[in-house]
């Protein structure tokens, strides 16, 4: 099934939602999400003492546009940390991406290049260059075609991108959030 067509079915019927992952986290505290209002953020963004849901997970790839000569059919830890990399920001007052914070927790520091202030940013990014790009691989299978981009193992384990779902407690029950949830998970699978 085409389920970004059924979502947007369902909002050309008036069953329309706004999400926003900016402010779920206060909103989630002090109780004020909105009936079809939710956040969605990764995991370890998630409070404990609200309830919330997996919405999917998915592994971490690197991308690399297909002309791209410095690569070859795999890619080396020593590879990947010379050539350039094209990374996402999305705003100033957000914590670091997964990504981010996991090669600087582990001391691996990435020559970045390029800064796209968006996650669908940085694949457009790659096109024409020798750069790599590490993204979760929903996101780098919907662009390997339409801009001739290659997909490979990341160089290093990392940890699984979590994606959950989450609202205030008090909204549990309410139908709004119920089907919003229903909707992002039939879009999610």
């Amino acid at each position: 099934a085409d389920k970004p067509r059924h979502l947007a079915a369902r909002c050309e019927r008036g069953q329309v939602a706004k999400l926003d992952s900016k402010r779920s986290k206060r909103r989630a505290e002090g109780g004020v999400v909105a009936v079809a209002k939710a956040g969605c953020e990764p995991k370890r963004f998630v409070r404990e003492d609200h309830p919330s849901q997996v919405l999917f997970e998915e592994e971490y790839v690197c991308v690399c546009w297909s002309g791209n000569s410095a690569v070859g059919d795999t890619l080396s830890l020593e590879q990947f940390l010379q050539l350039g990399h094209v990374v996402s920001r999305p705003g100033k007052q957000r914590p670091p991406t997964i990504d981010a914070w996991f090669f600087e927790r582990f001391g691996h520091a990435r020559r970045i290049e390029v800064v796209a202030t968006t996650f669908t940013g940085v694949p457009h990014m790659l096109v024409g260059t020798n750069r790599l790009s590490v993204m979760h691989k929903r996101l780098a299978v919907l662009f390997s075609e339409p801009l001739s981009l290659r997909i490979l193992p990341v160089p290093i384990e990392m940890p699984r991108l979590v994606e959950m779902m989450q609202w205030h407690k008090y909204r549990d029950r309410d139908p709004g959030r119920i089907w919003m949830t229903q909707v992002l998970t039939a879009a999610a699978g």
